[in-house]
């Protein structure tokens, strides 16, 4: 209360307070001055001292001036004094004089003390300042002491946010970090209510930002009433409506010339910024920018190293790989793992479909339903496939800005993707995905297109030496299946009838793992007799059977199996279907097993062989099964064409060996012929103890025939008579020419009653059918017939024809056309 009175800021009060006291002063010696008398001038001390205090010496010299002379007008004109004597009063004059120094002094003295207080007033303004300047260093430093404990740029910025929000007691505290490679500011975080919002904000291309111009002009902007300033319209409106800012100030981050971000503490209050809140914030923003330098060249350095031992590591990947697969395994992991945490992986181009299809080893974190690894992404689609069409790295800031983006993680919000180029030709693309924007930096990039140069030479190396593996591979298994084959054929040549081979030749095959199928032409028919008597024996191990056959005209199977050219080696292409084909004939559970029990599904690779000699179509061979593919095609092509040779062999042989066992004129054995097989049918029986008849046929009159008619028309009537005796018997029977008009018939598992009734159907059905020679020639014949039977009186085949002879013998004996048997 006293230092307000005594020091008011105001002059209005000390003018009016002197004035009052001077004019009471007047008022009350112009009234009391004749009672009281001259001690009345005492009072004038008053207003005297009070304006020498406020005023000055001068003023307290001059309200005593003025107080004298109105005494002196007061004694004159009132109380009419005369001059002289109010001149010549002694007392009078000391009491003048004595107010005129008490105005004199108490301003001199109030100037001292005045002086004296302001002196007092500065240093401790100044000692305040400087408490208030050590204060501000303490938190700058303890700002700055967080700022060197931090280890990542992202803790970093959150502390100095924080801190320098507090400091400088700012309602909102937002930093934005300066993209250099797009010369823009990115929101990244705020301290105070707008904290979860304001990272989110982003900036429209070339839009003009307060950030951009603090750091253009590289000087701290204070706007303490921001409506009424020149940058009300660089603000953009979404952040004037979130922040409600009334006074701005501007904190420029520049460390060496670089530009480093801005940091803006806003008020939501207007006010004045005092020189010291600009120096201290000049003072925060160097310091600032010195310590985001600090731990921008230590993770950039932290980075380097890492990005070294990345570049380091690819480099040794495929040394210790040994496939694409793994190199490309090895690659995301070490990428993904030190460079890029979120979604991370390469896409290999599918040239066939013109697709990117994801490697296994594409790491996504989706929150979709899709699975990433399922989605193929066609050339020109999307980022990646764009990228992987024109082979330039793309580098995203916010992919909400794309249009018809490919969203496989909806938390997605910038991306980075680089061509896998190998001398111009792509390979793929390596996509990396940041659920941040702007995550990406031009540094990111340059180190993405070293890695896909890296990862694209890799590949190709691999994908050569993979190459090469599989052509020793495949050049090993090409040696295996000659030796094999060359078994099989040595084996085959053996064979003696074309029976034989196609046995030989399936046995062969399934002792290599491999399951066959054999068709034969038909010339005649034209017809393809496709015999898969292998596929049903071997499910029960029995021996397989002609009779499993699936006949088709030649020239429906191009259609019927989907095959091109029936005469070129090829693929099936469609083996299922093909199979189920010519298994149709079957129970369809039984169709069902043979083909799980001999592994056809739609991707069986079936490899079809013509068996061509001399451009004439023999048949042909269908291989599949253990390792064999359309790889080993020009080999099977060799082995067919040396089957087909072989088969012609066996072919013509067992036509030389027929012709020498054949009698030319009746088709049927000749002597010969009979014996050598009839033996073989004789000893089995003897051995198994079973029966065995004999019966000897001879026309009866046959000599007359030749007599009257001639040498033709006996041969005809001996061709007749032979068919005749042939379609009587049954196919396990043995029929032969034993010489002139006589055959004998052998039949194994048969003893001698069923024997003759086999004798006398045969004698019924020779002289029930006459024989056409010509329209106006017919001829009627008959025929004696002998039957024996093996027993232990027989030790040979001879003896049991010469019986059956015998037998025959009688029959004519007895009169022709009639059954004897040899007892």
């Amino acid at each position: 209360m006293f230092e307000a009175l005594a020091y008011p800021r105001s002059k209005t009060f000390p003018r009016l307070l002197v004035a009052g006291l001077w004019v009471s002063y007047l008022l009350v010696f112009g009234l009391f001055h004749g009672r009281v008398g001259p001690d009345l001038v005492a009072l004038a001390v008053f207003p005297i001292f009070t304006a020498g205090w406020y005023f000055g010496p001068r003023f307290g010299v001059a309200i005593a001036g003025l107080s004298i002379t109105a005494n002196y007008i007061f004694l004159f004109f009132q109380d009419h004094h005369p001059v002289s004597i109010i001149v010549l009063d002694v007392g009078a004059w000391i009491a003048n004089l004595t107010l005129i120094f008490i105005g004199g002094v108490t301003g001199n003295l109030s100037a001292l003390v005045r002086r004296h207080r302001a002196t007092s007033i500065q240093l401790q303004n100044l000692e305040n300042d400087r408490e208030s300047h050590v204060h501000f260093l303490s938190l700058l430093n303890d700002i700055t002491l967080a700022a060197l404990e931090t280890t990542d740029l992202e803790s970093l910025i959150e502390t100095l946010v924080k801190r320098t929000g507090e400091l400088f007691n700012a309602d909102t505290c937002t930093f934005n970090l300066w993209d250099e490679a797009t010369q823009s500011p990115i929101p990244k975080t705020a301290y105070g209510y707008a904290s979860e919002t304001f990272p989110a904000i982003r900036f429209a291309p070339r839009e003009t930002q307060l950030a951009s111009l603090v750091l253009f002009s590289g000087k701290l902007l204070a706007v303490p009433d921001l409506a009424n300033s020149p940058y009300r319209d660089k603000i953009n409106p979404r952040i004037a409506a979130l922040f409600g800012t009334q006074s701005l100030l501007g904190l420029p981050l520049i460390a060496h010339g670089r530009k480093l971000g801005a940091i803006f503490l806003s008020y939501r209050q207007p006010r004045s910024f005092s020189e010291q809140e600009i120096e201290h914030a000049e003072l925060a923003s160097r310091q600032i920018a010195l310590a985001l330098t600090r731990i921008q060249s230590f993770e950039d350095s932290e980075r380097r190293v890492k990005e070294l031992a990345v570049l380091h590591e690819i480099a040794m990947a495929p040394a210790q790989v040994e496939s694409v697969d793994q190199l490309l395994d090895r690659a995301t992991e070490i990428i993904g793992r030190n460079l890029f945490p979120d979604n991370f992986g390469v896409l290999l181009l599918d040239e066939t479909n013109n697709i990117l299809v994801p490697h296994r080893s594409y790491r996504v974190y989706a929150t979709n339903d899709n699975d990433p690894h399922q989605i193929t992404v066609p050339l020109g689609e999307g980022v990646t496939g764009q990228v992987a069409q024109d082979g330039r790295t793309r580098r995203i800031g916010d992919v909400n800005q794309i249009e018809k983006y490919l969203n496989v993680d909806s938390r997605t919000r910038s991306e980075l993707c680089v061509p896998l180029k190998a001398k111009e030709h792509i390979l793929g693309v390596i996509n990396a995905e940041s659920r941040e924007a702007n995550a990406f930096s031009a540094n990111d990039e340059n180190l993405m297109d070293i890695l896909a140069g890296q990862l694209a030479t890799a590949l190709e190396y691999l994908r050569s030496r993979e190459a090469e593996r599989h052509w020793m591979a495949t050049l090993a298994h090409s040696n295996e299946l000659i030796s094999a084959l060359s078994h099989v054929t040595t084996q085959v040549e053996r064979a003696f009838n074309p029976s034989d081979v196609i046995r030989i030749v399936e046995e062969e095959f399934q002792k290599m793992g491999l399951a066959s199928l054999l068709s034969s032409y038909q010339t005649e028919t034209g017809q393809m007799l496709i015999q898969f008597g292998a596929l049903i024996s071997n499910r029960d191990g029995k021996t397989g059977s002609s009779a499993f056959v699936y006949q088709v005209q030649a020239e429906k199977m191009e259609t019927l199996f989907g095959i091109e050219n029936i005469l070129s080696p090829m693929v099936l292409p469609a083996p299922l279907k093909t199979m189920e084909t010519i298994l149709q004939g079957l129970p369809q559970n039984v169709v069902a097993e043979i083909l799980s029990e001999k592994d056809v599904t739609a991707d069986t690779e079936i490899i079809h062989l013509p068996l061509l000699f001399e451009d004439r179509l023999l048949g042909a061979l269908w291989l599949w099964g253990k390792d064999l593919t359309r790889a080993d095609l020009p080999v099977m092509s060799i082995f067919a064409r040396q089957m087909a040779i072989t088969l012609e062999n066996a072919r013509l042989f067992e036509e030389v060996q027929n012709l020498a066992i054949t009698d030319p004129l009746t088709g049927l054995y000749n002597r010969r012929g009979l014996f050598e097989i009839g033996r073989i049918e004789f000893a089995r029986s003897r051995r198994a103890n079973r029966a065995f008849t004999a019966i000897m046929v001879d026309i009866d009159h046959f000599k007359q025939v030749n007599d009257t008619y001639g040498h033709f028309t006996g041969d005809r009537v001996l061709q007749s008579f032979s068919h005749l005796c042939q379609s009587q018997i049954r196919e396990v029977d043995l029929i032969g020419r034993y010489g002139g008009e006589e055959i004998v018939i052998l039949l194994p598992e048969t003893n001698l009653t069923a024997g003759v009734e086999v004798a006398e159907r045969l004698r019924r059905a020779i002289a029930s059918t006459p024989v056409k020679i010509t329209d106006e020639l017919v001829l009627h014949i008959t025929a004696s017939l002998g039957a024996a039977q093996q027993d232990g009186n027989t030790p040979n085949l001879e003896t049991l024809i010469a019986r059956a002879d015998q037998a025959m013998y009688i029959a004519k004996h007895k009169g022709r056309d009639r059954v004897a048997m040899s007892s």
